[in-house]
């Protein structure tokens, strides 16, 4: 993140190669490096507080609400009765606060790799976090995902689990758990009627290969897969998401969903019925790129060289 020494202040945010966009930046509450990443929360005149991690906006106070709920809540109201969970990644601790919301969830495995995101959501971004990670459900694991799936108990199985991390881009630490390899660990790691809910890049026109991958590399595992997207105004952009199960369908009692949130008392500011089917109408040109392309990551290939920059 390049913070300009002008006034007024202002950062670069890195959308993709050679897409930057400027943000006025009022204040800075922290600026540092861990062991695996640039890390930066600003304030901002329009957004309020942002974490940026390596020159890309992460969440921003104003609309994180659109993402979590988007990540979280259509496979937590679908699925009966989630009641294990993990979370691979989300460090700022606002996944964990949505999955909390839903009651009949018993435990969360929330694994991060990096310690100094938490700490400093716990600091700084109270509005995110809460309580979330004081609530005895939560079982904060700071370690790799993948060592830690890889080496988690063979009897323990989750009814959800949702991958927060950053994108599966050639400089990210979590490019390797986004391949049909580790899709499959995961897999075994889910009970019967498990959903799987990947984070899945933007999916605006020119920049949507990542997202494809990680559609079709899931379809090369899991039975029923589904992209879905929201427009996060902070990203600049149409955000995806992919759905994986051998089981439940994002389609299977949606007409139910919001009788669910009434039921389980959770109070959502974007996500119900009607925005779930909104969600998963995708725009024709994503669906003829899911159709025409085929991309899939995998451990001896965890990024083609064409992977994020696309023709519409």
């Amino acid at each position: 993140m390049n913070i300009s020494k002008k006034c007024p202040l202002f950062a670069i945010n890195k959308i993709v190669e050679n897409d930057f966009h400027c943000i006025d930046v009022e204040d800075v509450l922290f600026s540092g490096k861990s062991k695996f990443q640039k890390v930066f929360i600003i304030k901002n005149p329009i957004f309020g507080k942002i974490l940026i991690l390596d020159d890309k906006v992460q969440s921003a106070q104003i609309d994180e609400f659109i993402y979590h709920e988007a990540l979280v809540h259509p496979a937590m109201v679908i699925h009966p009765e989630p009641k294990r969970v993990a979370i691979l990644g989300g460090g700022e601790g606002a996944t964990l606060r949505e999955v909390l919301k839903h009651p009949c969830v018993k435990k969360v495995d929330m694994v991060e790799l990096d310690d100094l995101v938490v700490e400093i959501s716990k600091k700084y971004l109270q509005e995110w976090c809460v309580d979330s990670f004081e609530d005895p459900r939560t079982n904060l694991v700071i370690q790799d995902a993948k060592k830690y799936m890889l080496e988690l108990d063979s009897s323990i199985h989750y009814d959800v689990i949702i991958v927060d991390l950053t994108d599966p881009l050639d400089d990210s630490p979590a490019k390797f758990l986004f391949t049909k390899e580790f899709m499959s660990v995961l897999k075994n790691r889910l009970s019967e009627k498990g959903i799987i809910i990947y984070q899945a890049a933007s999916i605006t026109p020119f920049f949507d290969n990542a997202h494809i991958a990680v559609n079709h590399t899931a379809r090369e595992v899991f039975k029923i897969v589904n992209s879905y997207s929201a427009h996060i105004q902070s990203f600049d952009e149409m955000w995806g998401f992919v759905w994986a199960s051998d089981y439940f369908s994002p389609f299977d009692g949606y007409d139910k969903i919001d009788e669910t949130l009434l039921a389980r008392n959770i109070e959502t500011r974007f996500y119900d019925k009607e925005t779930h089917i909104h969600c998963f109408s995708l725009p024709k040109y994503l669906r003829t790129h899911l159709k025409e392309k085929t991309i899939i990551l995998s451990d001896s290939s965890p990024l083609p060289k064409n992977l994020v920059r696309s023709s519409i």
